[in-house]
């Protein structure tokens, strides 16, 4: 299997993505075929805005056919954010996507979660995921503690890296949701949220969605390589 890695949504994410595909592929003795393209973060998170799935699902059809001409054969989009387009059967790509939310619904159900929290955008906090969460009740945040989140969360996606305020901010609605609401698990729905718990943070009653889609991704790959064998 040949990886084509959509990047830029945002940078943290990404490089995080590609280092630990090779770190994993590495351990397990995996070939690691990895096409990178560019994507925009600014124009996902105005197509988000709006709801133009039509507008974002164009931008990953265009990247898609260079990827495929670059010889890859399915498709990663390392941002959480990135999937809000993925919501139907429309998306019409010309190569298979690995889909994050599929991976989360995965994990969630492994684990037994009942009951869960969510950080991200906005989008993704209200929305659950995009409505795609089917495995769990999900706990909302007050509608001021969501835009406050939404706020932190884009400028250090879009930035690269967090400030302290901004990592004080969301620690709080993790607070919130676990020993308020008392959540089984808080999802980190934004692949940057990484940047916050880190780990060095004590706030470990998490699911993080890059880690159930890079497990889903190694589970690709390692199938792949069986059905050469």
């Amino acid at each position: 299997m040949h990886i084509g890695l959509i990047g830029g949504l945002g940078p943290a994410a990404t490089v995080n993505y590609y280092r630990e595909l090779i770190s994993r592929t590495r351990e397990r003795d995996l070939p690691l075929e990895l096409t990178m393209a560019h994507a925009n973060v600014n124009t996902l998170l105005n197509n988000q805005a709006r709801g133009d799935a039509t507008a974002q699902l164009a931008v990953y059809r265009a990247i898609s056919h260079r990827l495929r001409a670059a010889g890859a054969t399915s498709i990663v989009i390392p941002a959480i954010g990135g999937h809000f387009c993925f919501t139907d059967e429309s998306a019409n790509l010309p190569l298979p996507i690995i889909d994050a939310i599929d991976a989360v619904n995965d994990e969630i159900k492994a684990q037994h979660f009942e009951k869960i929290g969510i950080l991200g955008t906005r989008s993704v906090m209200t929305s659950a995921l995009y409505g795609r969460i089917s495995k769990a009740e999900v706990v909302h945040l007050p509608a001021r503690v969501t835009d406050h989140v939404h706020e932190a969360y884009v400028s250090m996606a879009t930035r690269g890296y967090t400030q302290d305020d901004e990592r004080s901010l969301i620690e709080n609605a993790y607070d919130y949701l676990v020993q308020q609401e008392q959540v089984d698990t808080v999802i980190l729905g934004g692949t940057d949220l990484s940047l916050v718990f880190d780990g060095q943070s004590e706030r470990t009653l998490i699911l993080d969605c890059a880690e159930a889609h890079l497990k889903a991704i190694v589970r690709e790959l390692q199938g792949s390589e069986g059905q050469k064998a």
